[in-house]
């Protein structure tokens, strides 16, 4: 298992950590309870540095759909298994950007991302380390596995209405959709 890799490998653990924003010891308490619209379960297996978190959709094990939650009231389906989320967040360190973006189509997508990559570029000159963390996490994981991470990101964003709409369990007010 995906998880089980990543727990029991420290220094791909924090390969993620640093590298993708992907941290698996964040699994504590959301900011606020939470359910979905389908009333399906989740299961938190992942936090980000900004308070966000990855939930894994349903029952069973890794090969199910995984939301993610700003601490900001935003959330979307990012990935239709656990596999393609981590490829897309190692893949795609401007990740966070891609989320907020606004772009309603992969061919918007498309033009977003490739602008956020001279942006990382900047970022990863005054912090080359991100770059090191990157490549060990790419090497342990032995991506690419799939041919475009960029485009099963926006499946699964656009997928996200009906059945992947979070509320807030108290006040039950939506999250507004992740674009």
């Amino acid at each position: 298992m995906l998880l089980d890799q990543i727990r029991n490998d420290s220094d791909l653990a924090y390969a993620l950590s640093y590298a993708a924003d992907f941290d698996v010891s964040r699994t504590y308490e959301f900011v606020e309870a939470v359910h979905l619209s389908s009333g399906a379960a989740l299961e938190r297996v992942a936090g980000d540095a900004a308070g966000g978190a990855f939930f894994l959709v349903g029952e069973g094990g890794e090969d199910r759909p995984v939301l993610y939650a700003d601490s900001e009231g935003s959330a979307g389906l990012v990935g239709w298994n656990l596999r393609s989320v981590v490829e897309a967040v190692v893949l795609l360190p401007y990740w966070h950007d891609l989320l907020g973006s606004g772009a309603a189509s992969l061919a918007e997508l498309r033009q977003t991302a490739a602008s956020l990559v001279g942006e990382y570029a900047e970022i990863t000159e005054d912090d080359p380390d991100q770059q090191v963390q990157q490549r060990i996490a790419i090497e342990k994981l032995g991506l690419p596995w799939s041919e475009d991470p960029l485009a099963a990101l926006s499946a699964a964003m656009a997928a996200t209405s009906p059945d992947f709409v979070l509320f807030n369990s108290e006040e039950g007010n939506p999250y507004e959709l992740l674009s």
